[in-house]
């Protein structure tokens, strides 16, 4: 297995992580977390269905080089990601990834813009399954785990 590199821009990258001081477990093929921040295909993953899903943010964009990721930069694309990965959201192999989990932003943004709402989509797991509630509910789970892991200038609305 090669491992496939992460964007510059992600915190899956180590060096965002050094430069930022954001520290990252991710799963290596063997399970031991002990990885260089390139996961592989074959990282063990407990299967939850995965869904499109778009979430609607509000950011105070003050410390964000803008919303889209970009190497050696803070972008509000590059925290909610890492949220979602804290979360259980994203997959180590789809981590740092954009295009393997299809990510779209509705607009970019510059350096230091507010947002009272903007849509964000990707691929997920559905972290909260469970048919003995609704999907609303499950989601409703889901954006409180999300928003736990994001820093308090950026919230999933």
């Amino acid at each position: 297995d090669n491992p496939v590199v992460p964007h510059l821009g992600s915190f899956a990258h180590p060096e965002m992580q050094k430069q930022f001081g954001v520290e990252v477990t991710i799963p290596t093929k063997d399970g031991s977390g002990e990885g260089d921040g390139a996961a592989t295909e074959s990282a063990a993953e407990e299967k939850v269905p995965k869904r499109k899903l778009a979430a609607l943010i509000g950011f105070l964009g003050s410390k964000y080089s803008g919303f889209q990721v970009n190497p050696a930069k803070r972008t509000l694309q590059a925290e909610i990601e890492l949220a979602l990965f804290r979360s259980g959201i994203l997959s180590a192999t789809n981590f740092g990834h954009p295009s393997k989990c299809g990510w779209s932003n509705s607009a970019r943004t510059d350096k230091g813009v507010h947002a009272a709402s903007q849509v964000c989509s990707f691929k997920g797991e559905m972290i909260c399954w469970n048919d003995q509630i609704s999907q609303d509910e499950q989601l409703e789970k889901m954006r409180l785990i999300v928003n736990s892991n994001l820093p308090s200038d950026i919230q999933v609305l």
